[in-house]
C-alpha cells in the first residue's frame, strides 16, 4: 500500500503526539522540520508503515529522545501487572485461548495512537 490523502492525517497526529510527549524548547522547529520531510514522503510512493518508522526515529533523534515513550510504557506496564494480580485472584488455570485472547488484548495496546490512557484513573 503506498501513501494515501488520509495517511497524511494519521501520520501528522504520530508526529504531533511524540513531539508533545518531550518537553523540549526546539518543538516548534522540530515540528516543522517534520513537516516538510512529510510533505517530500508524501509526493513519492512510500508505505505509510516505512514512512512511520523513519519519522518516530527522525524525531527521536532530534528531541535526543531515545524512547519518548518510555514512561507511559512504565505505568500501563504497573497497571497491566495490577490487573493481572486481580485476574489472578479469580482464576488459578488460563486455557490456550484465553491466553490467546489475552495476547491479543495486549497487542492492540498502540503506545502512539492511545497514548492518554494512562492519564485516565482506572
Amino acid at each position: 500500500m503506498n501513501m494515501e490523502i488520509d495517511c497524511i492525517n494519521c501520520q501528522l497526529q504520530q508526529i504531533i503526539r511524540t513531539i508533545k510527549i518531550a518537553e523540549e524548547s526546539g518543538r516548534m522547529e522540530i515540528m516543522s522540520d517534520a513537516l516538510n520531510l512529510l510533505s517530500e514522503f508524501a509526493k513519492q510512493k512510500n508505505v505509510p508503515a516505512a514512512v512511520s518508522t523513519y519519522m518516530q526515529k527522525y524525531i527521536c533523534k532530534r528531541l535526543k529522545c531515545k524512547d519518548p515513550y518510555y514512561h507511559i510504557r512504565e505505568k500501563s506496564n504497573i497497571i497491566a501487572n495490577n490487573l493481572l494480580s486481580e485476574i489472578k485472584k479469580e482464576r488459578t488455570a488460563f486455557s490456550i485461548e484465553d491466553l490467546c485472547l489475552l495476547s491479543a488484548a495486549g497487542n492492540l495496546i498502540d503506545f502512539v495512537i492511545h497514548w492518554m490512557i494512562v492519564n485516565q484513573e482506572l
